[in-house]
Formats: structure tokens, C-alpha cells, sequence
């Protein structure tokens, strides 16, 4: 399926809270949560990395080359803040190709964020009468 990176962060990020949330407790859902994070972990670390080596490349520099910091966060002029939140709107925004891991079972009492933002990576696109039957249970 093609994706962009932003979603596949969201995904990511929220697989992690679930998955955080349901610990010790094993499901074919949470099997394919945990199967997609790990095909989606090299999109997520060549995100992190890009978004570093630009944040380095970006960041003010003393005199002598270093970085500035102060609050333990680097420093940017103004000018050079834009060109990073541009580049980190070109990074999440870039497609991706990647492979689901449909769940076989999903839990009846899923919240409709978490659904939302799980499809299509472990979830089937609903047609609108399963999604009427679904929502018409709750």
C-alpha cells in the first residue's frame, strides 16, 4: 500500500500507546500491531535521522563551529527554523510503499481513533454497510 511517512508515524506512535495499554496480554491484534511496527521501524528511523542531520545542519554555530544550545534544545534563526519545519513537512509528506499485516480478529470494544488510524495498516477498509452494522452496535 502507499502511504505517506506522516502516517506511518501516526500509526507507529499510536500501535506503541495500544500495545502500552494492553501489556501482558496477547491477541492476533496485538501480534499484527506488533508485526507492523517492526515493518514500518525503518521508515520511522530514517525519518528520526533525516530529521536530525537537518536540525545539525540547520542549527545556529558559535565561532568556533559548535552548536548553540540552550534548555538543552539547539538554536535556530529565524530564517533557518522555517527551512527546517519546511523540510520536515517534505520529509513526513514523502510516499511510501509498504506491505499490511492484516489483523485476522479485532477487538469489538475498539475505540474509533485507534480504528481509524490502524486502517489500512491492520485493518480492512470497511465497506459503509459494515461500517453502518459496526457503529449501529455501539
Amino acid at each position: 500500500m502507499k502511504t505517506t511517512v506522516e502516517q506511518v508515524l501516526v500509526f507507529n506512535s499510536n500501535a506503541a500507546l495500544y500495545l502500552s495499554m494492553h501489556q501482558k496480554k496477547q491477541s492476533p491484534f496485538l501480534y499484527a500491531l506488533t508485526k507492523m511496527q517492526t515493518r514500518v521501524k525503518n521508515i520511522v528511523s530514517e525519518f528520526s535521522e533525516s530529521t536530525e542531520d537537518a536540525r545539525v545542519e540547520l542549527a545556529g554555530k558559535d565561532e568556533k563551529g559548535f552548536i548553540i544550545v540552550e534548555n538543552d534544545t539547539y538554536k535556530f534563526t529565524p530564517e533557518n527554523r522555517k527551512k527546517l519545519n519546511e523540510k520536515v513537512r517534505e520529509l513526513k509528506s514523502k510516499e511510501v510503499d509498504i506491505e499490511p499485516y492484516i489483523a485476522t480478529s479485532v477487538p469489538e470494544d475498539l475505540d474509533l481513533t485507534f480504528r481509524e488510524v490502524f486502517t489500512p495498516f491492520v485493518l480492512k477498509e470497511l465497506s459503509e454497510a459494515e461500517a453502518e452494522s459496526l457503529f449501529s452496535k455501539k
